[in-house]
């Protein structure tokens, strides 16, 4: 598999990396993990390769994660997106665009352990 993670804030996005990582590792996944912390190259990125996965912030410098993934939609349909914020007030807007998650900030082990699982069909060890 294949995930983006996108994040204007470099201490966020090497956190998040390390989660997936140590989650994608409980799970039996193996996972191809390009990290970003300009919108437009993840944005590109995701144009050019075969993409499975995206967590991305909302709010990122000039550019709006839901507005970035409404137009990713168009053109990748099954890619799961889960977003990974600040703030409770988009969970509306990013639902409108079929995210599969949306985590607060901090986010926890167990949130990105979940979203995997929920993405990959896969059972959580250790839970019945």
């Amino acid at each position: 598999m294949h995930a983006v993670i996108c994040d204007d804030d470099l201490s966020d996005l090497d956190q998040m990396r390390s989660l997936v990582e140590v989650c994608s590792s409980e799970l039996g996944l193996c996972m191809e993990i390009q990290c970003f912390s300009d919108p437009a190259k993840a944005f590109a990125h995701i144009n050019e390769t075969d993409c499975d996965i995206l967590f991305t912030d909302i709010y990122m410098n000039d550019t709006d994660g839901v507005g970035m993934v409404r137009i990713l939609r168009s053109q990748h349909p099954g890619l799961a997106v889960i977003f990974v914020t600040v703030s409770e007030e988009r969970a509306l807007d990013a639902f409108r665009v079929n995210a599969v998650q949306y985590l607060l900030k901090p986010v926890r082990k167990e949130d990105v352990l979940n979203a995997l699982a929920l993405i990959t069909n896969k059972k959580i060890p250790g839970v019945s």
